[in-house]
């Protein structure tokens, strides 16, 4: 079984991923840091193939202008 880190490196989950994640302000953040959390007590392919998917919607809205 992966570890956290292994599967965090695979999923693409860098510095502002993690911290965006951490924050949990937004749906997509909280999916994300779900995912990752089931994925390291149990690893499953799907499993992970939605936790890759969670992370790049994270990345869109760091990616996103903030409405002022």
């Amino acid at each position: 079984m992966p570890t956290q880190y292994q599967i965090e490196k695979a999923a693409g989950i860098d510095e502002a991923i993690a911290q965006h994640m951490m924050a949990r302000r937004t749906p997509a953040a909280n999916n994300a840091m779900e995912l990752l959390r089931m994925q390291v007590a149990s690893y499953e392919p799907a499993g992970f193939a939605l936790l890759q998917a969670a992370i790049e919607d994270c990345r869109k809205e760091i990616a996103a202008p903030t409405p002022t």
